[in-house]
């Protein structure tokens, strides 16, 4: 079974954020095939029937947040990035809560060297390269 793998990419005028590298395979009107390569991403997990913005969201941002605010063995802050990532497997049936990953790409100078996370329910994932569709837009998936 494969999972939904949602792409946030957040835009904020006020700050840069690195995004992560990828190379766009194939172009449509509003969309694009994206290929990304094999990285380091931070991730938590949580269960919830509205994974974007149901009550365990923001607990699950805040475990991944502290971590790039220097929750982590180096007690180093690591910059923020984007996209922010949702692997979703969706509950049996109406209703039922969705279990997901929630993930941050780690900035691409902490890519080698990478501080462990402190809290446990918090982990860094090694993906392998991926591909996937995506559309940017502004504001908020909604």
């Amino acid at each position: 079974m494969q999972a939904l793998v949602l792409l946030s990419l957040v835009t904020f005028v006020s700050c840069y954020l690195e995004i992560v590298p990828y190379e766009v395979m194939k172009e449509y009107d509003e969309w694009e095939v994206r290929k990304y390569p094999a990285t380091k991403w931070i991730s938590t997990e949580a269960q919830d029937p509205m994974p974007h913005d149901g009550p365990e969201h923001q607990k699950a941002f805040y475990r991944l947040f502290n971590y790039i605010d220097g929750s982590n063995d180096a007690e180093t802050k690591i910059s923020m990035t984007a996209p922010v990532t949702y692997r979703i497997l969706p509950g049996e049936g109406p209703n039922c809560g969705s279990n997901y990953t929630m993930s941050f790409w780690i900035a691409s100078d902490m890519q080698v060297e990478t501080p462990q996370p402190t809290n446990p329910l918090v982990y860094i994932e090694e993906r392998a390269e991926f591909m996937v569709v995506a559309r940017r837009f502004g504001g908020y998936p909604g």
